[in-house]
């Protein structure tokens, strides 16, 4: 135990290995975990409470992404609404010019972003759970890999 090589006591660093010539990124990166996709919504889900304009566009955007749980629906409509106080505050600070106002905006900006963070509609926090939107975009289910006729390279097209 914890012999030459093991990764235990005497592993080696990231340029050590470089140095050795036996560099593997696995050795010393962690793997994003590994993406178990939900299934889609049938239909489109309705907010429990009313949203403006705002608030709505960005309600139907994420209402149908598919590394969101039911649970994460409230949370949804939090920074739903978020997003209608923001347009009322731009147009608040537009008008008045309030100092206030805009300090208050400049916070709500940041809780928001917060909140697109925790459920994952950031690029960052994408990365973080290992999302990647164009594996997401190109990926075929199973169900319809196997539907799908396969092209035989005998046959021709």
């Amino acid at each position: 135990m914890g012999g030459k090589g093991s990764g235990g006591h005497n592993r080696l660093s990231a340029d050590e290995h470089r140095r050795r010539g036996t560099y593997r990124a696995a050795r010393h990166r962690q793997q994003p975990p590994e993406l178990v996709l939900l299934p889609a919504q049938d239909s489109p889900v309705e907010p429990h409470r009313p949203l403006g304009r705002a608030g709505r566009t960005l309600w139907d955007a994420a209402a149908q992404v598919p590394w969101l749980s039911p649970a994460d629906r409230e949370l949804l409509l939090i920074a739903c609404e978020m997003v209608d106080e923001r347009v009322m505050l731009r147009v608040q600070v537009f008008q008045d010019g309030e100092r206030l106002a805009r300090s208050a905006l400049r916070q709500l900006d940041a809780e928001l972003l917060s909140t697109l963070s925790l459920l994952g509609l950031t690029p960052t926090a994408r990365a973080g759970l290992g999302v990647d939107l164009a594996d997401l975009a190109g990926r075929v289910s199973k169900l319809d890999a196997l539907r799908r006729p396969d092209p035989s390279p005998l046959e021709p097209s």
